[in-house]
């Protein structure tokens, strides 16, 4: 940590920082933001550059293991990768291409620039994080040529990300989603940490900065400030698998009430019954919403009925929070409303909900507190089965789902725990990619 309030420092003092409350600028092909960091005018600063180079070297060297022996690519994404990409393999006598954003228009019309042997080992660096659209169609073009891709390097990581989920292509054979670490000298939350405690930048910034680009957490695993999510998933993933709140079965599937047939099954009501587990879990819960959502961003907690309400309890309790909680039926007495609990128009509400499978009750719920005049924009929940249906509600409604552990997550840990075997992982994963027609593909129907 203090090499990296070094490296911010040493930014902050090139007054390489940039903010605009009347323009955006372009970080990436598809990223604007009001703000911009200028890394790649280090260069332009000999001793400075130095500094950042070694600590860049270093970092290569830890994330790969490298001893001088191994053979291991460096390749640049876009212009602006190749500076410190060409320094970085020179110091460390390795070979180097550089990817293009799209093949040329003329010449060979390569994408990649330089040679590359299929199968080879290499690592990926982009000055600056912002997007995974940025890496992606680096990472597509290391693929066709067979590369193992042992990580994502970055001086920036404007995300605060520890991995980054790259989509499974449906035009070929090997279609899983690829999971690559992502390893940054510096994070944005690191950096704006330390610019409000120094008072390098005003605080109206500062907080312009931090709710810049909430990424989708289907895509990314984040590592903003000291909530280290991967970690927290699979300790989840464990205590969900210890206790039997998800079951997995590959010989005798389950079939849930829409007649799908499933490898997994979630009863996450059996947490409650195990309250030292149950408080893990909550733990884990909580550092998200401090973490990743802000308890300045919430002033209402709501669980969902009935499932969410125990953990919404805990949580308020916990944060000093007022609670409610929503129904999808209007009730028969009392009231007869969809809200049990006093919900006060425009108060900024955290949906707390158990699971999430389609995504379909959860957005129900989402829509019914903003009828009744409430701020919702982010969902807590304890497990999501990741189905695309799901991402495509959240997303299309704008509201934020952030999870304790999810499907990926879940399958990982059951191989490495010896739960399940590699194979029958790969017919889980292949339920959740289209679960519809699972049933048939692996004829248990």
């Amino acid at each position: 940590m203090a090499k990296e309030y070094k490296l911010i420092d040493a930014l902050l003092k090139l007054n390489l920082f940039y903010y605009s409350e009347k323009e955006e600028y372009f970080l990436d092909n598809e990223t604007k933001a009001p703000f911009f960091i200028d890394i790649n005018s280090i260069n332009s600063f000999p001793i400075f550059k130095s500094f950042f180079l070694n600590s860049l070297v270093s970092l290569v060297k830890k994330v790969s293991g490298y001893g001088g022996n191994e053979e291991l690519l460096m390749a640049a994404v876009g212009h602006s990768g190749i500076p410190f990409t060409a320094l970085a393999a020179n110091k460390l006598s390795l070979p180097m291409i550089y990817i293009r954003d799209s093949s040329k228009k003329h010449g060979k019309k390569n994408m990649i620039e330089g040679s590359v042997e299929e199968g080879a080992s290499a690592l990926i660096f982009t000055e600056t994080l912002s997007s995974k659209a940025k890496i992606e169609n680096a990472v597509r073009a290391l693929e066709e040529k067979k590369c193992n891709i042992k990580g994502i390097i970055t001086i920036l990581d404007m995300l605060n990300v520890s991995e980054i989920i790259i989509k499974g292509r449906s035009d070929v054979s090997d279609n899983d989603d690829k999971t690559i670490s992502v390893h940054s000298l510096i994070n944005l939350a690191s950096l704006l940490e330390y610019a409000e405690k120094k008072k390098l930048i005003d605080k109206k910034v500062v907080e312009i900065m931090t709710n810049w680009n909430v990424p989708d957490k289907t895509t990314y695993v984040s590592s903003k400030g000291s909530y280290k999510a991967l970690d927290n998933a699979k300790k989840a993933a464990k205590i969900l698998l210890d206790i039997k709140a998800i079951a997995l079965s590959l010989k005798e599937p389950f079939r849930y009430a829409s007649g799908i047939l499933s490898p997994i099954y979630c009863d996450n009501r059996l947490l409650v019954s195990n309250p030292k587990k149950w408080k893990i879990i909550i733990d884990i819960m909580e550092q998200i919403i401090k973490t990743e959502i802000g308890i300045e961003n919430i002033e209402v907690l709501a669980g969902t009925s009935t499932a969410g309400i125990p953990h919404a309890a805990l949580l308020a309790e916990r944060l000093c929070l007022p609670m409610i909680y929503v129904k999808s039926e209007k009730g028969e007495n009392g009231k007869r409303s969809n809200i049990e609990g006093s919900l006060f128009y425009g108060k900024k509400v955290l949906v707390i909900e158990d699971l999430v499978s389609t995504g379909k009750s959860s957005i129900e719920s989402v829509k019914i507190l903003r009828e009744h005049g409430a701020i919702v924009d982010n969902c807590v929940a304890i497990f999501t089965y990741q189905m695309e249906s799901a991402e495509k509600l959240f997303a299309d409604e704008k509201c934020n789902l952030f999870t304790a552990s999810n499907f990926k997550t879940l399958i990982k840990t059951a191989v490495t725990r010896k739960y399940i075997k590699n194979e029958e992982a790969k017919k889980a994963v292949n339920w959740n990619s289209d679960p519809t027609n699972w049933g048939k593909k692996y004829g248990y129907e």
